[in-house]
């Protein structure tokens, strides 16, 4: 992406379906439990799995080069 370029991320799409949700109409990010968001399940897998994989791959090591002073916190645990 080049500077001032802007992203469309379609999540509100997902999350609605009122087999799982008892209120399946808003978008609400943090629904819990929320099975359904995902890239593969069963005998569906999303199309682009393997790009996002290749992609997100690619980001992480374009960011960890132009912020090398970021890294873990290892006195704490995880969350």
């Amino acid at each position: 992406m080049k500077r001032g370029q802007y992203l469309l991320l379609l999540a509100p799409i997902a999350n609605r379906d009122p087999a799982y949700f008892s209120v399946p109409r808003p978008f609400i990010a943090n629904r819990s439990p929320n099975k359904h968001l995902r890239l593969s399940g069963a005998v569906h897998r999303c199309l682009g799995a393997h790009v996002l994989r290749v992609q997100s791959n690619f980001v992480l090591e374009e960011f960890l080069l132009r912020i090398p002073e970021l890294e873990l916190d290892r006195t704490k645990p995880p969350k």
